[in-house]
Formats: structure tokens, sequence, C-alpha cells
């Protein structure tokens, strides 16, 4: 019988073998499209400013920004929104608010209110 010993070295001999680590994952990097930077309508960025404004800690959103020549879209609890840094906190990803794109949740409807349009936060540059 053979030895619990033996079995382990055995099953190293079936273990996938990587000769180029980190190939596969640069070839994905590679095949990714890269998209150009939203500009954004003049209403479009209001009604963002105006949900930014609504947004509060502990708030379910989803989001959809843009990251390094693509869109990510993530959905989770706001845990620190930022107007001095101007950067929202879903989960654990810091995103600034010049990359949102969408801005979607239960308690971000804005029919009832009053907008001054004290952000500047979105341009197309």
């Amino acid at each position: 019988m053979p030895s619990k010993q033996a079995h382990a070295s055995r099953a190293k001999l079936f273990l996938p073998f990587d000769a180029l680590k980190g190939f596969q994952a640069t070839l994905r990097q590679k095949e990714r499209i890269q998209v150009a930077r939203p500009c954004l309508s003049e209403e479009a960025m209001d009604e963002l400013n105006r949900r930014l404004m609504r947004v509060e800690k502990r708030t379910m959103v989803r989001v959809v920004y843009y990251h390094e020549g693509s869109y990510i879209e993530q959905q989770g609890w706001v845990s620190a929104i930022c107007k001095e840094t101007q950067t929202l906190t879903v989960v654990q990803t810091k995103i600034p608010f010049r990359d949102l794109y969408v801005l979607e949740g239960p308690s971000l409807e804005t029919e009832n209110i009053d907008f001054n349009g004290d952000f500047e936060t979105f341009s197309c540059s």
C-alpha cells in the first residue's frame, strides 16, 4: 500500500504547468477593447449631479464608471462620499466623480430636489 507521502508527490505530477506565468492574464488584458472617455451632455451631467447630492452612506447603488479605457459596472453599498476630493466609494472601490457615467439607486430619484448647481464635477477634457 503506497504511503501518503508517495501519493502526494505523485499528485504533483498532474498539476497544471504554466511555463509563462502571467502570460494568459497579459493576453486577456491586450484583448480588452479600449474605449474613449465618455463626454456627457449637459442634461446628463445635471442629472448625475442631482443624484450625487442625494447619495448618502449605506445607500445601495449601481454605478457604471470609466476606468483605464473601459466601462466597469458595480453594485453595492456606498461606504463613503467625499465632496472635497470628489470621490464616491462603493464597497471598497473609490470612484472619482468625473469618471461616473451611470448612478442609480432606489433613493436617488430626483423629482423634488432644489438643485442650485454647486458641483462642478464633470468635464470633457
